[in-house]
């Protein structure tokens, strides 16, 4: 954010998650002030059934298949990350149709 406010023909949109959500206990001040917004539906408390946290404990040399098992699980599992990341990319078309700007 701080190099878009030194040069004055550049601004930043920010864009906002979709969905609140609270970070675990230990980042609690971590991200700022609540509300807090994730472009994925995530809850802290639910972080070990999260896509970012099994991304964490992939082991090393394992294959590509073989961690994909272990973030995605069963095919309902993937179908749910692949329609969060549809809404994700649909609200940052349509902010960015929203605003002649950008």
């Amino acid at each position: 954010v701080q190099k878009t406010q030194e040069d004055s023909d550049l601004e930043f949109e920010w864009i906002s998650g979709l969905h609140e959500v609270d970070p675990p206990a230990e980042f609690e001040h971590y991200f700022g002030e609540k509300p807090l917004y994730r472009f994925m539906p995530f809850n802290g408390i639910r972080a070990y059934d999260d896509l970012f946290t099994k991304w964490r404990q992939c082991p090393d040399g394992a294959s590509t298949e073989e961690n994909m098992r272990l973030l995605f699980g069963s095919e309902e599992n993937f179908l749910h990350q692949k329609a969060c990341l549809q809404e994700t990319i649909d609200a940052v078309l349509k902010a960015i149709d929203d605003d002649p700007e950008i």
